[in-house]
């Protein structure tokens, strides 16, 4: 069941969340759709950047346990998936406050799963949080 759940908060929901691309792509908004792609790049981009010049262990790793999930042991701060759900969401919102506002949910839900599951610290999710607004706040200028 826990694995089960694993998958469904971190990678199901994750794909629901980037779908909006493919959504506005299929509506004939190509622009916005293109917009939501450069905010998902420019979100895993800095996040892996700022993880290869920081190194801070995962919770698994720093407290001993072990994954739910094999995982690499890359540095855990910022998560690259609430930056990244949460620029596209941020993006989203922009436009249609409704659609918005539930991919900010269902990011939430993955950011609180990394957390659940021992993959990061609350402080990475801030992280990963702050990057996500300062795209969007980028984009928005």
């Amino acid at each position: 069941m826990n694995y089960f759940l694993y998958l469904f908060f971190n990678y199901l929901l994750v794909g629901v969340v980037y779908s909006a691309i493919i959504y506005y792509l299929l509506l004939g908004e190509r622009k916005f759709a293109l917009r939501i792609l450069l905010a998902l790049i420019l979100a895993w981009t800095v996040s892996y950047l700022i993880k290869s010049i920081f190194y801070f262990p995962r919770p698994y790793l720093a407290l001993g346990l072990e994954p739910l999930y094999s995982h690499p042991s890359d540095g855990s701060f910022p998560s690259a998936h609430t930056a990244t759900t949460f620029a596209v969401a941020f993006t989203v919102f922009r436009r249609h406050k409704k659609l918005g506002f539930n991919l900010l949910v269902l990011s939430g839900l993955v950011a609180a799963a990394r957390v659940v599951y021992d993959y990061h610290f609350w402080i990475d999710i801030a992280g990963g949080l702050l990057l996500a607004k300062l795209i969007d706040s980028w984009q928005s200028s």
